[in-house]
């Protein structure tokens, strides 16, 4: 009877179960429903999230001496979207490998003018808080993407950017992260000025310089 009831608790946290009640709740019209969820998730992020920190967050970045980003599992997607964007307006990005000995690598090569990115929407893992306990030896700033209104203050980061993906028991979106993700590309963007601009039509005469070769390679 103990097992039965433990694995029905586990269940009801887990992802199968989110997935199933989401499907329950939808209907059959899954796409019209799920994009009106994304809209609904948008609106409760822009209400929720402080424009300040947001501001804070723009300025942490385009300041760092380098970027590190950690992710871990469905997070890995809008952290590489990340990563991908802030490398071609010229930020250095480095992500940091999940776990293990490579990421305590990782901690050893931050300093006191880096940001580290961090990922940790439901909950912060073991390796996510070990980034925010070295940071006091070290002096690097933190940033942390989150979907939880209170954290521990061991917890926070320097800079906290609340995102709702929907409520405890629904399947989980990364349309939410992913927004404020390009909204803060674009933020970086505009306050690099024409240094971002230089960057990318740069990029764009490489292109037209070579692009032809690698595509009859």
């Amino acid at each position: 009877h103990l097992k039965r009831i433990i694995m029905e608790q586990t269940m009801e946290k887990g992802p199968a179960f989110k997935l199933t009640n989401t499907l329950h709740m939808k209907g059959r019209d899954f796409l019209r429903t799920w994009i009106e969820q994304q809209q609904y998730n948008l609106q409760k992020t822009l209400e929720l999230l402080a424009q300040r920190e947001f501001s804070e967050a723009a300025e942490a970045v385009q300041g760092a001496r380098k970027v590190f980003i950690y992710a871990r599992n469905a997070s890995r997607a809008p952290a590489q979207l990340l990563e991908f964007r802030l490398q071609r307006i010229g930020i250095e990005v480095c992500c940091i490998p999940s776990g293990g000995s490579e990421l305590l690598e990782s901690l050893a090569r931050m300093g006191a003018e880096d940001l580290v990115i961090l990922f940790g929407f439901s909950k912060i893992s073991a390796e996510g808080r070990i980034l925010l306990d070295y940071q006091k030896r070290a002096g690097y700033r933190t940033l942390l993407f989150t979907s939880r209104a209170y954290q521990e203050e061991k917890n926070r980061g320097d800079i906290n950017l609340y995102i709702y993906r929907g409520e405890e028991n629904e399947y989980h979106s990364m349309s939410a992260p992913v927004a404020v993700v390009e909204a803060l590309v674009l933020a970086v963007s505009a306050g690099m000025g024409v240094t971002a601009v230089d960057r990318l039509e740069t990029i764009r005469k490489l292109k037209g310089e070579y692009g032809r070769q690698l595509e009859n390679k």
